[in-house]
């Protein structure tokens, strides 16, 4: 179910662009991850690793603190600036998600192993 890989250099996008496609896409993946998490809750699942996510993670990602994962802002400096921003806060919340749907995997794992152990 391999799909071709597009090379930036053929469809040669623009910052803006580029920008939509990625909000678009992780707007959809944050819906899909509330959907997973609300579903976890209909099936009664409890437990720390919930209760933070609830407590620490706001529903809203430009809410907290952005976490900079490249050391190359000296480059982003002046009309670039925002540009930077932008991608901060994207790195952001693919990070923020990726935890979330660690968290979800493991939880659904120990639902599957309980089941399993306890028919």
């Amino acid at each position: 179910m391999a799909r071709p890989v597009i090379s930036p250099m053929d469809v040669q996008p623009t910052a803006p662009e580029t920008f939509v496609v990625l909000n678009q896409r992780m707007k959809v993946v944050e819906e899909e991850t509330n959907a997973l998490l609300n579903d976890l809750h209909k099936m009664a699942v409890s437990g720390p690793s919930m209760e933070q996510l609830a407590a620490k993670h706001p529903v809203h990602s430009e809410d907290h603190q952005s976490i900079s994962p490249v050391q190359v802002r000296t480059a982003f400096v002046g009309a670039n600036n925002s540009l930077w921003r932008t991608c901060e806060t994207l790195v952001n919340r693919i990070c923020r998600l990726e935890s979330v749907i660690q968290t979800v995997k493991l939880n659904m794992f120990r639902l599957q192993t309980e089941k399993e152990l306890n028919p």
